[in-house]
């Protein structure tokens, strides 16, 4: 017979089992809780870095929305080295996001390329090569040899500064500047530039009839000393109107213009002189009424005009009121003229988007 201590025992046991037992059901629900709890956060966590990278991604091509062809050179710059200080500001603010912040801008601009790739280098000169050739099937590919050439430039140019940038690329307020002595292909002429196969249309053909004579003459028989193969610049204007102090937009009859095209400092009055006999004889027009022009514009205002020709009036009126809140007045001569730099292309880019630099000659009070 069992006595009083022994069942005490039991009791005891018992008890002790039933507590453990709820001790590890109460833990097992508690570790069931944490289990939920942590994947929650970690869920939350995930949602809250992929809405990092998203507006890491889209902040990037908000800002440099205007250079988005470029961006799969911002992947070259990456991968070919992270840790170069190149020259353009948008190569180094993307060398400085993650991986997956820079494969997110990749993906939202629709480009089949991921920074981890190992092959992404290939991938984007093959990219680059393929815009390239549509746009200019005739021309010489600049990624041959697999393009060890285009990655000496990068290791040569890549901290040097984009020749005349500020010349051709102003923001979109007044700014003084010294604008160089340079040498242009210039026809002269008279009349509306708007007119069908008037004038100003045949003399813009003859233009780059002879800028793409000098461009592509490292594939003839013609060598030009210190060449190298470059893009061919910007449209130019310079415009008057006889015994017109400014210029009367609604009259484009009245126009005295010279249409130019910048050419490198390399190129030679007897190189242009070639570049005038051989585009006539291939292009079977009449390029001779083209000139070797040399132009020192020197102390200038210019600004970045967006929108329609007809409405430069109103950007002409910020530069002159810039100037006068600075202490300087036009200076327009016979020699010193309102120049325009076409960066739009009119047939492709719609009037309100249309970037002009519009330019002209200052001086001192």
């Amino acid at each position: 017979m069992m006595s009083v201590s022994d069942w005490i025992s039991i009791i005891c046991a018992g008890v002790a089992l039933i507590v453990t037992v709820i001790i590890a059901v109460l833990q097992i629900r508690q570790s069931n809780r944490m289990e939920r709890f942590e994947k929650r956060q970690d869920k939350r966590d995930e949602q809250r870095h992929q809405e990092s990278v998203k507006a890491q991604a889209v902040s990037f091509i908000s800002k440099y929305y205007k250079d988005r062809g470029l961006i799969p050179l911002c992947a070259i710059a990456t991968m070919y080295n992270d840790l170069f200080y190149y020259n353009r500001e948008m190569y180094r603010e993307f060398c400085c996001c993650t991986k997956e912040v820079q494969n997110r801008i990749l993906e939202y601009c629709d480009l089949d390329l991921r920074v981890s790739e190992y092959n992404i280098y290939e991938k984007c000169l093959v990219a680059i090569e393929s815009v390239l050739n549509k746009r200019f099937p005739d021309d010489k590919s600049v990624f041959y040899d697999g393009g060890k050439y285009f990655t000496r430039s990068l290791e040569y140019y890549a901290d040097k500064p984009i020749p005349h940038q500020e010349f051709y690329m102003p923001k979109n307020k007044p700014q003084i500047v010294t604008i160089p002595k340079a040498n242009y292909i210039a026809v002269r002429g008279k009349g509306n530039p708007n007119e069908e196969g008037g004038e100003y249309k045949t003399a813009i053909g003859v233009l780059y009839a002879v800028a793409y004579t000098l461009k592509m003459s490292y594939k003839t028989d013609y060598k030009i000393e210190g060449f190298f193969e470059y893009v061919v610049p910007p449209l130019e204007g310079f415009w008057w109107q006889d015994n017109v102090e400014s210029i009367d937009y609604t009259d484009k009859s009245a126009f005295n213009w010279i249409s130019v095209i910048r050419l490198p400092d390399f190129i030679t009055k007897k190189d242009f002189d070639w570049a005038v006999q051989t585009a006539s004889k291939k292009k079977k027009i009449d390029c001779y009424v083209a000139e070797f022009l040399s132009i020192d514009e020197g102390l200038c205002v210019q600004i970045m005009h967006i929108g329609a020709f007809d409405d430069e009036p109103e950007t002409v009126a910020l530069m002159d009121k810039y100037l006068e809140e600075n202490g300087y007045v036009n200076d327009f001569t016979d020699e010193r003229l309102h120049h325009e730099i076409y960066l739009s292309d009119p047939r492709k880019v719609a009037p309100e988007k249309c970037k002009t630099v519009i330019r002209h000659p200052i001086k001192k009070v």
